[in-house]
């Protein structure tokens, strides 16, 4: 059985201010559930953006890069285009982190006039 502190009251003054204090709580809850909604829901944007960014650097990354067979530039494409930032990763893994020309990259991200280390 609940027990509603504004029927406990004995005066309406004290059934006021257990009224107040209720109120008080659910506003307070209200305002700490929407800013912790709101800061997830910022946190999640960055992540997508900073997904779409890298999501769209292997694309350019496939593009600009030499493949011995072209059917596996075209079978990247399809696996970048139709799978998202799972293939984005598996792209990464497999091709661009195993690249044994590592200064080539730099070279293209950094642009044709960087000095190599």
């Amino acid at each position: 059985m609940v027990i509603d502190p504004i029927f406990l009251a004995t005066s309406g003054a004290e059934a006021a201010s257990a009224a107040g204090a209720i109120g008080a709580i659910m506003i307070l809850f209200f305002f700490v559930f929407y800013a912790a909604f709101f800061i997830i829901w910022i946190v999640m944007m960055i992540l997508i953006l900073l997904g779409l960014v890298l999501w769209i650097f292997m694309i350019i990354d496939l593009i600009k890069r030499d493949f011995k067979n072209k059917d596996d530039k075209l079978l990247w494409l399809i696996i970048l285009l139709f799978t998202g930032m799972i293939g984005t990763v598996i792209y990464y893994i497999m091709i661009v982190k195993k690249s044994k020309d590592n200064k080539e990259i730099k070279k293209w991200f950094f642009g044709q006039n960087y000095r190599l280390p």
